[in-house]
């Protein structure tokens, strides 16, 4: 049978100023309940069990997670026989917080598998275990402390013995180098020599590393060189190819691009072949492509670059006055006059005796005439 008076024991009063001074904004329901609780063991220790019982219901009724309060109720129902509301409270207890131990330990005495004096006296038994704990951690400090000393001791004796050592195998190797040591003049030109040979190597290594390096960019211009004028050398079968299709005027362009080109022997007998035979095509090609454009097609600006094309092919080409009335013409019919005059006087110095000189003029009185 639970003793209800011996199991009061481990339910001391809580302390309600306390509680106020640590949490000033503690709920009225909750002093309440606290204020219950402690009148219900009051009640509990006047043998007014029923009265208890009561008090406990308002105190967890106020707080439903009085969760002491559930324990000493479920005493209080243990003490009168009703194992079963017991019951309930405890597991109410558990499952508001899953390590009471206490109320597990009830529930396990409601069913009979502990008594109540192992539940009434876990305190104390816990007090032991402090107590040996408490006496096992002093005598483990006592013990450090011996180890540190031993450690301590052993350190020093290390120290003093490696100490001991060191001179001896000191004066040692003094007395041995002593005897054997060169003379100091001596040793010091050796090493200069030494030095000295040293860094000749080096400069002469440098100097061959320089000059390889010099050999090397040599080599690497003439490699580059030598790759420019092979692409050239392959560009003068590509003009050879559109010449033989008739196609003069990209010919004459390329050939115009590569006259800076110093082509040696088969390949610069075959550029001025080239030459030779292109450009009076192209130069021919693009007069009569140039005056289409200008009478026919009145294409005044393709025309300009026609013809001014012609010039730049083959500077004395046989029908240059007539390039050149054609271009003053068309600079005229675009509103260039400025072009138009330069390119008509041009002619008329050039092309004194050119039977355009006379249309010329007419230009330039046209373009001269004040309105």
């Amino acid at each position: 049978m639970l003793d209800l008076k011996q199991e009061l024991a481990n339910y001391p009063p809580i302390n309600i100023a306390g509680l106020k001074e640590k949490d000033p904004t503690l709920p009225d329901k909750i002093i309440s309940s606290i204020t219950l609780y402690n009148q219900a063991l009051e009640s509990i220790r006047s043998n007014s069990e029923d009265i208890a019982i009561i008090e406990l219901k308002k105190a967890i009724a106020l707080n439903p997670d009085f969760y002491e309060a559930m324990n000493l109720l479920g005493l209080c129902y243990c003490f009168i026989n009703e194992t079963e509301k017991a019951e309930e409270l405890f597991k109410r207890v558990l499952d508001g917080e899953k390590n009471s131990i206490r109320a597990l330990n009830y529930i396990k005495m409601i069913k009979g598998d502990i008594g109540t004096d192992s539940i009434s006296s876990r305190a104390k038994k816990r007090e032991r275990r402090s107590i040996k704990e408490k006496t096992r951690k002093r005598e483990s400090e006592k013990g450090t402390g011996k180890n540190y000393r031993v450690s301590l001791l052993k350190y020093a004796l290390s120290f003093v013995a490696g100490a001991v050592l060191m001179f001896i195998l000191n004066m040692a190797f003094m007395q041995g180098s002593n005897a054997s040591l060169p003379d100091p003049d001596t040793s010091s030109e050796e090493i200069i020599r030494q030095l000295n040979e040293k860094i000749k190597n080096q400069e002469r290594a440098y100097n061959k590393l320089s000059e390889d390096y010099r050999a090397l960019e040599e080599n690497f211009e003439k490699v580059s060189q030598n790759l420019e004028y092979y692409k050239f050398s392959v560009k003068l079968y590509e003009i050879e190819d559109l010449y033989d299709k008739r196609e003069y005027e990209p010919a004459a362009d390329m050939l115009i691009l590569m006259k800076t080109v110093d082509f040696k022997g088969e390949e610069k007998e075959r550029f001025d072949k080239l030459y030779e035979k292109v450009m009076p095509a192209a130069a021919n090609k693009v007069y009569e492509e140039g005056l289409v454009l200008a009478n026919t097609k009145r294409q005044y600006e393709e025309a300009i670059k026609k013809l001014n094309k012609v010039q730049m092919y083959k500077e004395d080409f046989r029908h240059m006055d007539a390039v050149l009335y054609y271009l003053g013409k068309c600079y005229q019919q675009l509103n260039d006059s400025r072009n138009a005059l330069a390119t008509y006087q041009k002619l008329m110095e050039q092309y004194p005796q050119s039977s355009y000189i006379k249309w010329a003029k007419i230009r330039i009185y046209e373009l001269t005439q004040i309105p």
